[in-house]
């Protein structure tokens, strides 16, 4: 309800701030009025002193603000129970700069619970299963589960509730998208920066940095203007600026690590240009990735003429080093020729197209005359001698 509290131009999370100082550190202490003491209560005119004090010493406000304007902002916080009468009145009220007591808001109205609690309607048996029968998320578990939730209102319930954490998602996935896209000095100084916000904020134990607000505000305000960089400042939002910062303060361990989908994402595109690059001889060897190629359509006869005669030139060079190899034997070079000839009939047909051709490879050698027998040359009629000696 802060946000239509005040008339003033700040934004919420200051006046929030503001409100949330003036409970914890407003001095309360006992007054009489009429013959009857009240305890931790103040008078209007200390409430003014005070808060118009802590107005004048703020970097949000500064000393111009007046005791009017500090007036008027106490008449919202008795409007909107911030503060409340002393006699507990209500509707009726108006606050004055006067000697009328006030006291900060309190639960239920009350001092102690003894004015409305009955203890006959008390059931240890009750306290005793909210405590200790309980999910893992802190949910009641019922012993008797017919008296359950239908499982419709519990999907619907499902639903409602992870639809803040849908957006919460997407916003922490837009986060981490332009972070990346920030130069490596400045996301270094971004990260050292929100570590330091979030620990100095989570930080119990330090002093208060500024007596004007607390140092969750005072972070956010600091640091702002520099982490979101704007060219221009009139165009800078002071509340969505501190919105912006203060989510990416709650968030920066998620918002400032290398989303794991992204990153897989990366990783299969890079694999998959690896396995369809193509190197050349010659080409360096130190590039690892090279642009992504595109083929060419081509028409169907051209396809038809590649698939019928692309590989015959290996084949028909393939053949060239059989014939050329000058450590075959005639005999193996045949038996290679042969098994290329059934293998591919027609490169072997172009390379040899009629049997002269072939033969041209394997030309014959002349066959040695037979010898004539010596004893035939030196002995010319030796036959007809022996038949004469038969016919003696």
């Amino acid at each position: 309800f802060y946000v239509s509290l005040f008339s003033f131009p700040h934004t919420m999370p200051r006046w929030n701030e503001t409100v949330e100082l003036f409970r914890a550190k407003m001095p309360l202490r006992k007054h009489r009025c009429r013959f009857k003491s009240y305890e931790h209560c103040f008078t209007a005119t200390e409430a003014v002193d005070w808060l118009h004090e802590l107005l004048r010493r703020s970097q949000n406000f500064g000393p111009e603000v007046t005791r009017k304007q500090t007036v008027q902002l106490l008449k919202k916080f008795l409007k909107n129970h911030v503060i409340e009468d002393i006699k507990g009145k209500w509707g009726q009220e108006d606050f004055e700069d006067n000697r009328h007591l006030y006291s900060l808001q309190r639960i239920l109205g009350l001092d102690s619970l003894e004015e409305v609690l009955d203890i006959t309607l008390v059931n240890s048996k009750f306290i005793i299963h909210n405590v200790y029968s309980v999910s893992k998320q802190g949910v009641v578990i019922l012993d008797d589960k017919s008296k359950e939730l239908p499982h419709w209102v519990l999907s619907a319930m499902k639903c409602l509730a992870n639809c803040l954490l849908q957006k919460e998602k997407m916003a922490i996935e837009a986060f981490q998208i332009c972070c990346l896209l920030l130069p490596p000095e400045n996301r270094r100084k971004l990260q050292l920066l929100m570590r330091m916000m979030a620990r100095i904020c989570l930080n119990k134990e330090m002093p208060p940095l500024c007596d004007g607000f607390g140092t969750r505000t005072l972070m956010v305000q600091t640091f702002s203007h520099c982490i979101l960089c704007s060219k221009d400042e009139v165009d800078l939002d002071d509340l969505l600026a501190a919105r912006l910062v203060t989510f990416l303060m709650d968030n920066y361990q998620e918002i400032l690590k290398v989303p794991l989908a992204l990153q897989t994402s990366i990783e299969e595109r890079v694999a998959d240009l690896r396995r369809v690059q193509i190197k050349y001889p010659g080409a360096d060897m130190d590039i690892t990735l090279s642009a992504p190629s595109f083929c060419r359509q081509i028409s169907p006869e051209e396809f038809e003429y590649q698939r019928a005669y692309g590989s015959q030139e290996p084949l028909a060079a393939l053949l060239e080093e059989v014939i050329t190899d000058a450590k075959l034997s005639s005999k193996e070079k045949k038996k290679k020729l042969k098994q290329f000839q059934k293998s591919y009939p027609d490169v072997y047909q172009e390379r040899f197209p009629t049997p002269e051709s072939e033969a041209l490879l394997f030309p014959e050698k002349p066959k040695a005359k037979p010898q004539l027998l010596m004893w035939a040359l030196k002995n010319p009629f030796q036959p007809f001698q022996r038949t004469r000696s038969f016919r003696m």
